[in-house]
């Protein structure tokens, strides 16, 4: 990675933290890992960051509910 993406990396952390977000990072199965990527192949998510949030919040936020 170059000091330019490095930045930018950055740059995009510093911006989620100020609305809140918090950064987290987990372990998951191989076959969890296919169906998401199944998930945002089949475009039912634009990111797999999207289709991660939908589920924990589909899980521990029921009452947000799905777009």
């Amino acid at each position: 990675m170059d000091s330019s993406s490095t930045t930018a990396n950055q740059r995009h952390r510093a911006a989620r933290r100020a609305l809140g977000y918090k950064e987290t990072t987990m372990w998951i199965s191989k076959e969890l890992d296919a169906a998401i990527n199944r998930y945002v192949k089949d475009t039912r998510a634009q990111s797999r960051r999207d289709a991660v949030t939908e589920a924990l919040e589909a899980r521990f936020m029921p009452e947000k509910g799905r777009p």
